[in-house]
């Protein structure tokens, strides 16, 4: 009788685990057709979608696509990091990059910087941006008729207002740049 027993429960666990493979199959499949149905995909190929919208220079659609790619990575820091650079990168081919949009794109940097703070790609694109952010202010200024020279306490003041984090982006406890 235990002989059979145990041959009644090994057929049964058998029998179990090919049903538990058959509804995973089916599960699987009909996730993935109601994903090319309707369209619905995860925070990666979104963030790809926005790649390659990049790349064929459609930049108002790439940047469509790396917002959405932020907004459903949220738990995917390694995917919300490179959807806010390559945002802040897609901002930069503006025609009508002024000063405003300069802050913006800095503000996407930092914060892709504090999500993965060893970038070494973000703190370079970081620095051109802020020094075109100062360069384009001081022509703002001057175009304007006012001193061009306040620009980086302009600027400074700014952040003193909206810092991203609490803190003083980009500073330590002294004026010292910390990346």
């Amino acid at each position: 009788m235990i002989g059979s027993a145990k041959q009644l429960f090994r057929h049964l666990w058998r029998e179990a685990a090919i049903i538990l493979l058959a509804i995973l199959g089916l599960v699987l499949a009909v996730s993935a057709a109601f994903s090319i149905m309707f369209g619905e995909s995860g925070p990666h190929s979104v963030y790809n979608d926005g790649v390659a919208l990049l790349e064929k220079q459609e930049i108002e659609k790439a940047q469509e696509r790396f917002a959405e790619a932020i907004i459903s990575a949220s738990d995917e820091p390694d995917i919300s990091v490179s959807a806010k650079y390559n945002l802040a990168l897609a901002m930069l081919y503006r025609d009508d990059l002024d000063s405003d949009a300069l802050f913006q794109i800095r503000n996407i940097l930092e914060e892709a910087l504090r999500g993965s703070p060893q970038d070494t790609d973000i703190r370079k694109n970081l620095e051109l941006v802020q020094n075109l952010l100062l360069e384009t202010l001081q022509k703002e200024l001057a175009k304007r008729g006012e001193n061009p020279e306040d620009a980086q306490q302009m600027i400074d003041e700014f952040y003193e207002q909206y810092p991203g984090d609490g803190e003083k982006p980009g500073r330590n406890e002294g004026n010292e740049r910390s990346y």
